[in-house]
């Protein structure tokens, strides 16, 4: 199982590098901030892309320095800070949802049948919830269908394009 997961992640990583300059935990961060609209605390973006704040806030950092977010004290409360992607941000994003979905396709839906795919997506949130218990993805109807879509983990929690998956420690 670890091997398949390394695997996926390092066909994941080249090709989201090649096309967009991206890790999947950078994809990932984009994509929710995508869909969350501007100004999300940072403590709400960690807890979308699984991350502790401080992993967050040196990812955060660097691609503020590449112009792809940008970060701001909360004018209501000086202790929150907020981020928004930026315009060159959602190209970056763009760019990379092309190999997103190919990869999504080739890894999991041509490889399985619909049923499998059924069954394999039940078992990936039995043991996500087994690690994260309560975790938003648990509960899909927190987010708008447009969110689901893009955040699925394994491309069929959304639309059958998939979008941005987990990410891995090694992926900052």
């Amino acid at each position: 199982m670890v091997q398949t997961a390394l695997a996926v992640t390092a066909h994941l990583e080249t090709d989201l590098h090649r096309s967009a300059g991206l890790t999947p935990f950078e994809f990932h961060l984009l994509a929710v901030l995508g869909c969350q609209g501007p100004d999300l605390p940072m403590s709400a973006a960690a807890h979308y892309v699984d991350s502790s704040l401080s992993r967050l806030s040196h990812v955060v950092r660097r691609l503020e320095e590449r112009g792809w977010v940008t970060r701001r004290t909360s004018p209501e409360d000086a202790r929150v800070s907020l981020v928004t992607v930026t315009p060159v941000g959602m190209e970056r994003l763009e760019n990379a949802r092309g190999p997103y979905r190919r990869i999504t396709r080739e890894v999991f839906l041509d490889a399985f049948t619909a049923e499998e795919l059924e069954q394999y997506t039940r078992l990936t949130l039995r043991l996500l919830a087994g690690l994260r218990e309560g975790h938003w993805l648990l509960n899909e109807e927190r987010w708008p269908q447009e969110a689901r879509e893009e955040v699925a983990v394994d491309g069929s929690v959304g639309d059958s394009s998939g979008g941005p998956g987990g990410a891995s420690e090694s992926d900052d």
